[in-house]
């Protein structure tokens, strides 16, 4: 009888701590919505010191962590290190076909996202070993899509990647009017 109490205590103790083993511990701060979700590999392009101020950032190490993310609209943002974890065809599926899109580490916008991530955009043949890309960071948009025809707001930053001004420009994307966006090849439906 005298045990008891004591093994209570101790059944409680491990309960616990079995429970947060199992648990995965979220990349983002306690009680901030996300606004953005950055996928990194290896060092970041965005200081760690900085991206610790920024609780709305999710900072990730895996593409499945990103995923999880983009169930609702959240900026995407992929360090230049990271690329070679994206899987491009997701990334073009809806609903994250429609969320703006960063690439941290490139000024150069053709280069960044044509030549680096792959995705399928047009504009003339570039020599990058006469015309290097800059350094910085480029954002993309899907603004307007039908089944025939699409456009998209591409543009280079060559400055310094700055998570505030990064997330203050996706902020920003992300609370436009979206236009006319539907799924390739499917027709707006009445009201759109």
């Amino acid at each position: 009888m005298k045990h008891r109490p004591l093994a209570t205590i101790c059944f409680v103790l491990l309960a616990g701590c079995s429970a947060s083993l199992g648990q995965h511990v979220s990349p983002c701060s306690a009680g901030v919505p996300p606004q953005a979700v950055y996928l990194v590999s290896g060092e970041p392009g965005i200081p760690a010191d900085e991206l610790a101020q920024l609780p709305q950032v999710c900072v990730v190490r895996a593409f499945e962590d990103l995923q999880v993310f983009a169930v609702s609209p959240i900026a995407i943002w992929i360090d230049q290190h990271a690329v070679q974890l994206v899987d491009v065809p997701w990334l073009q599926e809806p609903p994250q076909r429609y969320y703006p899109v960063v690439l941290v580490g490139y000024g150069t916008d053709l280069y960044a996202f044509r030549e680096l991530m792959g995705l399928p955009i047009g504009g003339p043949a570039v020599d990058w070993s006469t015309e290097p890309p800059r350094p910085g960071f480029s954002v993309w948009l899907i603004t307007d899509e039908t089944p025939d025809s699409q456009r998209a707001e591409m543009k280079g930053y060559e400055e310094r990647p700055s998570g505030r001004r990064i997330l203050e420009l996706t902020n920003e994307m992300l609370q436009r009017a979206p236009g006319r966006r539907t799924p390739m090849g499917h027709l707006p439906s009445e009201g759109s």
